[in-house]
């Protein structure tokens, strides 16, 4: 009898523990966050505490995707200025380049016509020079009229024109205008030669082409100052200034990281993906970077103000990640968050109406509030 009243006795107080320790349901409806309510003595027990999310000056980081360019600066695009056709090729497509370097040579006849015509406008500019000088003096002295002297000086600047203008032509051309000058022998072949150092990206020629004078012949890029265009979102370009350090990883993993710094920040922000264009030169790593490569920038020494929790009170399910508030009269509500960034002690998030500086959440025994929250819910159910 007796162990039958001690057995009825722990029955009562377990019962009666248990109705104490339960938590009380809240109105939870799709168009409301779910809320729960935990008794005090509960709270105690499992050792759930709040603390306040805070507004804190931090060093942050931010990683922004990117791609290796060149500046026009360090390209050039070969054309022969001239009408004329490919007669020989010297070079080979991704070969090292020197500044000077011959790279193939064309025949063409206007430029046998410019040389032509530098050569007898030369001729007879020395022929009607003396004649000009003489009638210069003779009209000093009142011997010739004025009408007379005027057509041969006239002739004389006409001549002078032509003949520099034939030479301007030709020295665009990189010809030797002193052999030309002092052989007076007219070359067939105009010679082709490298105006940068550099690699041959591409050469689009083959022997016997026609080539106008905007044909690209050859494309060389010099890899001595090598930039990064860098994505940066617009909601995080703030936290970007110029002279900024940049870590730079590339996505070839063969190629060692690198280091540069922000030269300029775009002023144009993409309408589809909201990013805006930030320019990094960085030091160029031993391997083989390459223009358009992807590469992964990681901007460091920024200071800013930033809404911040601790890590703790985070909890993650799948693709979601939220907290929990604490309200009046024990209640807790979830709240879902967006992480800027942060560090293993406390992360960065975006502001909302409900998060917001002094607001408190559980950051101490936060997955025992989601755990009463999913046992209500599946009481419930």
């Amino acid at each position: 009898m007796k162990n039958i009243i001690y057995i009825a006795t722990i029955i009562i107080f377990l019962a009666a523990c248990n109705n104490a320790e339960k938590p009380v349901k809240t109105n939870q409806t799709d168009s409301v966050a779910p809320q729960i309510t935990i008794e005090e003595n509960r709270l105690q027990l499992l050792g759930i505490e709040s603390c306040p999310v805070k507004m804190n000056e931090v060093n942050t980081t931010i990683s922004s995707p990117g791609k290796v360019v060149i500046l026009s600066q360090y390209q050039s695009s070969v054309t022969p200025r001239i009408n004329g056709t490919v007669e020989k090729i010297m070079v080979l497509e991704g070969q090292k380049i020197q500044k000077g370097q011959l790279l193939l040579t064309i025949s063409s006849n206007e430029f046998i016509q410019l040389q032509e015509t530098f050569l007898t406008t030369r001729s007879e500019l020395d022929f009607i020079k003396a004649d000009f000088e003489r009638q210069k003096k003779l009209r000093a002295e009142n011997v010739i009229g004025e009408k007379d002297f005027q057509l041969i000086k006239t002739k004389h600047q006409s001549l002078q024109a032509r003949m520099r203008a034939a030479e301007a032509n030709l020295r665009m051309l990189n010809m030797d205008m002193k052999k030309l000058a002092d052989e007076g022998e007219i070359s067939p072949y105009l010679e082709i030669y490298a105006p940068i150092s550099g690699y041959l990206l591409t050469l689009p020629s083959t022997i016997g082409m026609s080539a106008t004078a905007t044909t690209e012949l050859a494309h060389i890029i010099s890899l001595d100052k090598l930039h990064a265009d860098i994505f940066v979102y617009e909601k995080e370009i703030d936290q970007v200034f110029e002279e900024q350090v940049v870590d730079i990883e590339f996505v070839n993993q063969s190629l060692p990281k690198t280091k540069g710094k922000v030269e300029f920040i775009g002023r144009g922000i993409d309408p589809v993906k909201r990013t805006v264009v930030v320019h990094a030169v960085f030091i160029t790593p031993k391997g083989n970077v390459l223009p358009d490569m992807t590469l992964k920038a990681t901007f460091n020494g920024t200071k800013s103000k930033q809404l911040t929790i601790p890590t703790t009170a985070i909890i993650r399910e799948g693709t979601d990640q939220y907290v929990y508030i604490k309200q009046a009269n024990n209640t807790f509500m979830r709240a879902d968050i967006v992480v800027k960034g942060g560090n293993d002690q406390i992360v960065f998030i975006e502001p909302t109406e409900q998060l917001k500086e002094g607001t408190h959440v559980v950051c101490k025994g936060s997955l025992l509030v989601d755990g009463e929250m999913k046992k209500d819910v599946m009481a419930e159910e």
